[in-house]
């Protein structure tokens, strides 16, 4: 069993930073991904499960409204942030597994929040994992992969099935069956451990079933 989990388009769980470096400095330029032969992942390298180089990862974030809580799993530009309560879950089922550096998040005012927060490369990506056979929720496919429609827009009576031979085993990944950058999957052990902490405000999530 796994779930689905995505960002639910509130208020609460759109945070706006200034970045140091800025976004902008954040980004690859095209000739990067040309020079190291990695045009495939244009838009989507915080997405891929590779090796990011040091110049790329955020390193403060300061907060442009004031706010008195925050997600525990935000952006930080193109990458995923998550809270130190939210890495040690991640931590606790899969060790040193996935890619965590820190990230100095200040609020509005320019002084430090209270919880520590950290830029999250996961590295983990699972290929064909949906059982499209035994799902019903509905599909885009503007390449030759389909991909998942958003699953905040998913009705209760539509499912998702993922092949048990693709996931087990895993509690954290990125599916190459969503649109990148929008969910990650989780096992139902770290699903619950994320539950009982309190951690999943400011996201949707759909349940997964395994075949």
């Amino acid at each position: 069993m796994a779930w689905i989990l995505q960002h639910d388009g509130s208020q609460f769980s759109s945070v706006k930073f200034e970045m140091e470096p800025p976004c902008r400095d954040l980004t690859p330029s095209i000739e990067y991904y040309q020079e190291n032969n990695c045009l495939k992942l244009y838009g989507k390298l915080w997405w891929s499960a590779v090796d990011i180089d040091d110049r790329f990862w955020p390193l403060q974030a300061r907060m442009k409204t004031e706010r008195k809580a925050l997600p525990h799993w935000l952006g930080f530009c193109s990458f995923w942030g998550v809270s130190k309560s939210f890495r040690e879950c991640v931590e606790h089922v899969e060790p040193g597994l996935h890619e965590f550096r820190k990230v100095e998040v200040l609020a509005k005012d320019g002084s430090p929040y209270s919880e520590a927060y950290y830029a999250l490369n996961v590295r983990r990506k699972v290929f064909s994992a949906i059982d499209w056979g035994n799902t019903t929720a509905p599909f885009e496919q503007p390449r030759e992969t389909r991909l998942l429609r958003s699953p905040q827009t998913l009705l209760d009576s539509q499912t998702v099935a993922l092949k048990k031979s693709k996931m087990e085993g895993v509690h954290l990944s990125i599916m190459d069956e969503t649109y990148p950058g929008t969910c990650m999957a989780v096992s139902n052990e770290l699903y619950k451990l994320l539950s009982q902490r309190q951690l999943l405000r400011g996201t949707s999530s759909v349940f997964a079933s395994e075949y």
